[in-house]
């Protein structure tokens, strides 16, 4: 059984957006090798314009997870693999004190927000993990979709805001990295 908390965690953010956790962001990526898929969690209320990349990676609070530790979230939570989305949504919230409920106005963070629910409905499956950057290769800056072939990583990119194709013919949620899902 492939371990589904890559999804649970998604789904959990997507959770607290509507509970009004509106300011947390994520940042998934692959490894150099191209085999573990890892996010970062972090409020966009630590996001710093002047660093490259916000310095997600530097924030006091921040939930981290790779696929290479299986189902041990933020380095310390072992999840058994039927994990919920609200099991991981409370460890999220329990990593992260600072985080509180509030309005878009606090935040700035409406069109992340509005973005993340779009691209959420088209994850439904490990196959459809989005990817921001890799350790490896040229992203050009583009979020995309990652699939695996027996032995082979293959990824998929597409720019915000038009729609493109998906790798089977399904129309696929466009987006980019650093134009728009991270200083919206």
């Amino acid at each position: 059984m492939d371990p589904q908390l890559p999804l649970r965690i998604l789904e959990a953010v997507r959770l607290l957006h509507r509970l009004g956790y509106r300011g947390l962001r994520i940042l998934p990526g692959l490894n150099a090798s191209g085999i573990a898929w890892r996010i970062i969690i972090f409020n966009v209320t630590e996001w710093r314009t002047g660093d490259e990349f916000g310095a997600p990676y530097n924030a006091k609070e921040s939930c981290r997870y790779t696929t290479a530790d299986e189902n041990v979230f933020n380095e310390s939570i072992q999840f058994p693999a039927d994990v919920s989305h609200i099991d991981v949504a409370e460890a999220i919230i329990g990593a992260m004190p600072s985080l509180k409920r509030s309005g878009f106005e606090e935040t700035g963070n409406r069109a992340y927000v509005d973005w993340y629910s779009q691209l959420m409905s088209q994850v439904s499956k490990l196959t459809d993990l989005p990817i921001a950057y890799g350790d490896y290769g040229d992203f050009d800056e583009a979020w995309g979709w990652v699939w695996e072939q027996p032995g082979i990583s293959q990824n998929h990119h597409s720019t915000y805001p038009n729609r493109s194709r998906h790798r089977n013919g399904q129309r696929a949620m466009s987006t980019t990295y650093s134009n728009y899902a991270m200083k919206c």
